[in-house]
């Protein structure tokens, strides 16, 4: 879970970090179902700084994405958003900008685009997008250099640290990261899966990115995800 300040005066807010997604959404007032919950959320009423990005901001409201969108019969002409997940859950509401502040420094960033969420059933306080797309958090705050390192220490009740930009530097061996021409996703070259120390006999191709390809290739890694799921291959040759 990462922490964030945003608004005027700052609110702390919560969302998990993960690279497998491309926009920043947050659990807003207003929610569907928000009487009782637990979870944190942002209260945008109290912040001076707040803004709804109206539709005719063709920069920060990008229609053609397919999860962001404008409804005619919406007199606001806000600029809607709508997160799926592989799960089937759904977050939804409208995409807004406030001022963020990130620790130690306390450094401010201005026009900082998220998702304000007011329907959806999903526990959990936010997302924060660290993906390479347009409105991820390192493209945000860094956007000429848009790097970030993050290190999960054994001990778990220790406070991990999330580093973005210059100091975004880490020492030991580097692992090449693919980028692929139509998806935001970071791809990893792999070549082979070992259990128990032994090769497991799955062909590479497997593993493979299609740099071409519409569909699900190539080894996404996904620091939303807690599991590894890998397409189906017949590990066997057939008897038939």
């Amino acid at each position: 879970m990462m922490e964030l300040y945003i608004g005027k005066p700052a609110q702390l807010v919560y969302g998990i970090f993960d690279t497998g997604s491309d926009i920043i959404w947050l659990q807003c007032e207003g929610r569907v179902g928000q009487l009782g919950t637990v979870v944190t959320y942002y209260n945008q009423s109290k912040s001076s700084s707040y803004k709804v990005i109206n539709c005719k901001d063709k920069i920060n409201c990008q229609t053609k994405r397919g999860d962001m969108g404008c409804r005619r019969d919406d007199p606001s002409n806000n600029c809607n958003f709508e997160a799926e997940y592989i799960s089937g859950q759904i977050a939804k509401g409208v995409m807004s900008s406030d001022v963020t502040t990130l620790k130690p420094l306390w450094e401010e960033y201005q026009d900082f685009v998220f998702g304000c969420s007011n329907d959806n059933a999903i526990e959990l306080p936010g997302i924060i997008g660290a993906s390479n797309s347009f409105f991820s958090i390192p493209k945000q705050l860094f956007p000429d250099d848009p790097k970030f390192s993050y290190c999960i220490p054994n001990d778990l009740t220790k406070t991990s640290l999330i580093k973005f930009g210059d100091d975004a530097n880490l020492a030991g061996n580097p692992i090449k990261v693919l980028r692929h021409r139509k998806k935001h996703y970071y791809y990893l070259d792999v070549y082979g899966i070992q259990i128990n120390r032994e090769d497991i006999s799955v062909d590479p191709s497997v593993f493979k990115m299609d740099p071409n390809g519409d569909g699900y290739s190539g080894f996404v890694i996904d620091s939303g995800s807690t599991a590894t799921v890998l397409p189906s291959y017949r590990l066997w040759p057939s008897t038939r």
